[in-house]
C-alpha cells in the first residue's frame, strides 16, 4: 500500500466532491487494437472510466496531451483534488517513437511527472516489459538503434521509479528482473484482463474422439519460439491446432517452422468476432512455449482472454508466473515439457478434465476481468474511494497481496 497520504491526494475525496482520478498514457489510445500492449492500453482505460465516472483521460498527441495538462493543472489551483493519476508506460521508450527521436512529447513527459511529484499527487505506474534486459532485444533492433533503446529504456525506468508511489508489474515475479528492484509495499502485480461478462457457449459439442487446441500470439523467437510444442503433436492422430497469428508475422517466420508443422496444423490470422469463433471451437488453449528465462515472469494477455471464453490452458512449469497462477486458478494443466503435451491430450481424462476446468473457470472469471484490474488499482492507490465491490474471492492469493 502507498506509505503517505498525499496532501492533495485520497483523504480528501470523502470531503471534496470536486476530485477526479486520472489515466495517464504518452501517447494515442488506439481504438482498434490488434498488440497485446495496445489491447491493454485500450481495455484499462474502458474499465476504469467504468469504475470512476469523475476519471480524466490524459492521452493522445503531445499537442493533445499538453491541453488537456494544462487545463488539470489550472482545474487542480482551483481546488480541484485527484485522488490518484494511473499511468501505463508505452511499448517504446518516451523520447522514441518509431526510429524518431520525440524531444518535446519526452519533455512535456518529464515534465508532468515532476510536477505529480512537487504536488504530492498519488502516482500508480504499470511497467509493462524488460525485454531490453536480455541479450536478444539487441537483434530485434538495428545498431545502432538497439544501443540507443537500451539507453533510452533506461532513462524512462529511472524517471517511473523517482515518481511513481506504487509500480504495477505484470506479476510479482518481476520485480527481480527490474533495473533497480523495487522495495516491499512499493509493487504490486496486475496481470493482463479480459473483457467478456461471461464465458461464450461453444459453438458445437466437444468431438469425443479428436482434441482442438488454439494458439493465439506471436511466433518471434527466443521468447514465442514454439517449435517444441509443434513438433510433439505434429501429425498426432486425434489432436488438432489452429495456430492464429498477424499475418505479417507469419510470412517473417513462416519458413523457420514449416518443418514441424503438421497436416494437423491449420494457420488462422484472425481478428475480432472470427478470432472470438475459434475460440469458441476449441477444447484447450496451447500457451506451451520453448523454454526460456523470459517465462520466469511474464503472464501472457493471451491467459487472461482464455479465461475470458471459458477456455482451459495448457502450459509449461518453468513458466513460473504462468504455472502459479493456473494452477491458482485451477484453470488447466502444467506440463513439465512440451514433449508431454500429446500424452496428456490423448489420455482417456482428459475431456472429462476439459469439463472440471471449465467449471472452476467460471468460478474465477470476473476475478480476471478489466473490470477487476481497475477496481484493484483503486484499491491499491486510493482505498478510500468508494467503488463496486469486488468479488470476495478476487485478492485471497498471495500473488494479488501487496505487503
Amino acid at each position: 500500500m502507498p506509505t503517505h497520504t498525499p496532501s492533495n491526494s485520497a483523504s480528501a475525496s470523502t470531503t471534496n466532491m470536486s476530485s477526479v482520478q486520472v489515466f495517464y498514457f504518452a501517447g494515442p489510445i488506439l481504438e482498434s487494437a490488434n498488440r497485446g500492449s495496445a489491447v491493454r492500453v485500450k481495455a484499462i482505460s474502458d474499465a476504469l472510466k467504468k469504475s470512476y465516472p469523475n476519471l480524466r483521460i490524459i492521452a493522445g498527441s503531445t499537442q493533445d496531451r499538453a491541453a488537456l495538462i494544462r487545463e488539470l493543472k489550472r482545474e487542480v489551483e482551483n481546488g480541484l483534488v485527484i485522488d490518484f493519476v494511473y499511468a501505463e508506460n508505452t511499448n517504446a521508450p518516451s523520447l522514441l517513437q518509431g526510429r524518431r527521436l520525440t524531444p518535446m512529447s519526452f519533455i512535456q513527459h518529464v515534465r508532468f511527472l515532476h510536477w505529480l511529484k512537487r504536488t504530492d499527487i498519488t502516482l500508480g505506474y504499470f511497467y509493462r516489459d524488460v525485454l531490453w534486459r536480455f541479450p536478444f532485444f539487441k537483434q530485434m533492433l538495428p545498431w545502432p538503434l538497439s544501443v540507443i533503446a537500451m539507453r533510452l529504456n533506461w532513462l524512462d525506468w529511472w524517471l517511473i521509479d523517482d515518481a511513481a508511489e506504487m509500480v504495477f508489474l505484470p506479476s510479482r515475479e518481476m520485480n527481480s528482473w527490474l533495473p533497480t528492484p523495487r522495495p516491499e509495499g512499493s509493487f504490486a502485480p496486475l496481470p493482463p484482463g479480459h473483457s467478456l461478462d461471461h464465458p461464450p457457449p461453444r459453438q458445437s459439442p466437444p468431438d469425443q474422439d479428436c482434441v482442438n487446441l488454439l494458439y493465439v500470439g506471436g511466433l518471434q523467437a527466443p521468447v514465442y519460439s514454439m517449435k517444441l510444442a509443434l513438433s510433439a503433436i505434429r501429425n498426432q492422430p486425434g489432436i488438432r491446432l489452429a495456430l492464429c497469428c498477424r499475418k505479417d508475422e507469419w510470412e517473417r517466420y513462416a519458413a523457420d517452422l514449416r518443418e514441424f508443422i503438421g497436416d494437423n496444423v491449420s494457420i488462422h490470422h484472425e481478428a475480432g468476432d472470427s478470432l472470438q469463433s475459434l475460440y469458441q471451437q476449441s477444447d484447450a488453449f496451447l500457451l506451451a512455449v520453448d523454454r526460456h528465462e523470459y517465462w520466469d515472469f511474464a503472464v501472457p494477455v493471451k491467459y487472461a482472454e482464455s479465461i475470458g471464453h471459458g477456455l482451459p490452458v495448457i502450459c509449461c512449469s518453468y513458466q513460473k508466473a504462468l504455472a502459479w497462477q493456473l494452477e491458482q486458478d485451477r484453470s488447466g494443466w502444467v506440463v513439465e515439457n512440451p514433449e508431454a503435451i500429446a500424452p496428456l491430450v490423448k489420455s482417456r481424462e482428459f475431456h472429462e478434465q476439459i469439463a472440471s476446468f471449465r467449471d472452476n473457470i467460471s468460478v474465477v472469471h470476473q476475478q480476471h476481468s478489466w473490470s477487476a484490474r481497475a477496481r484493484r488499482i483503486g484499491a491499491i492507490l486510493a482505498p478510500e474511494l468508494s467503488v463496486a465491490p469486488a468479488p470476495a474471492h478476487e485478492f485471497n492469493a498471495a500473488m494479488h497481496k501487496v505487503i
